[in-house]
């Protein structure tokens, strides 16, 4: 019984053929479910565990909760920043919008100093505002941008 061998172009959509890979299975198994996970939330997270290397569960756990709340941020960020051109939203309140942000983004940059004061109150708090900034700094500028409070 012969076959007929047919050269058939391979396009790469980054899921692999059941068998492939035998041994990476649990890696392709992510890879594939990793392109649903929007890259920001992904990104706090990777970034979080790189900067803090958690050692407790609490913190782990902390990673993961915001991690998880950037998923839905991501999401309505994207939905108002499509609608932003239909309409203006919350255009009033800018001066006070633009102080509590630039109030919380000092305390958070602060917090973030090798040297921190904030270090009294735990000894990796330095670390825990690091992993906030990258969070602000991840949607900060596009919610500042949709909502018109860029200073």
């Amino acid at each position: 019984m012969s076959r007929l061998a047919v050269d058939v172009p391979v396009i790469a959509t980054g899921f692999m053929a059941a068998g492939e890979g035998a041994g990476n299975d649990r890696q392709s198994a992510l890879d594939n479910i990793a392109t649903f996970i929007p890259s920001e939330a992904m990104g706090v997270y990777v970034v979080g565990f790189g900067i803090m290397q958690p050692s407790e569960f609490a913190e782990k756990w902390g990673l993961f909760a915001l991690a998880t709340v950037a998923i839905p941020l991501v999401f309505g960020l994207r939905y108002w920043e499509a609608r932003r051109d239909a309409e203006q939203i919350w255009a009033a309140g800018r001066a006070w919008g633009l102080l509590f942000v630039a109030l919380v983004s000092f305390v958070v940059w602060a917090a973030a100093m090798p040297q921190s004061p904030f270090i009294a109150f735990h000894p990796r708090m330095n670390l825990y505002a690091a992993v906030a900034a990258l969070f602000l700094a991840t949607f900060l500028p596009r919610i500042a941008k949709l909502i018109g409070w860029l200073p």
